[in-house]
């Protein structure tokens, strides 16, 4: 529960355009509700799986938002 309620407050102080951003927690005695942003074009496992195939410079751009994501996380 620790570790949960530590990565929330993380996530809660994430802004970048490449990383979902948490705008509210509410706790009950039995759940953590989380609202987040909304994904518009899904999560990256829906996209590939809906284009089946991508092409070299869609890849490209999944990857290099994933890489961006990940270095201001980092």
């Amino acid at each position: 529960v620790e570790r949960t309620k530590m990565e929330i407050a993380v996530m809660k102080q994430l802004k970048h355009p490449n990383i979902i951003q948490i705008y509210e927690v509410i706790e009950t005695a039995n759940h953590v509700n989380i609202v987040m942003e909304f994904a518009d074009g899904g999560s990256l496992l829906d996209i590939v799986e809906k284009k089946k195939k991508l092409t070299e410079e869609e890849a490209r751009a999944l990857y290099w938002g994933i890489v961006r994501g990940l270095e201001y996380a980092h």
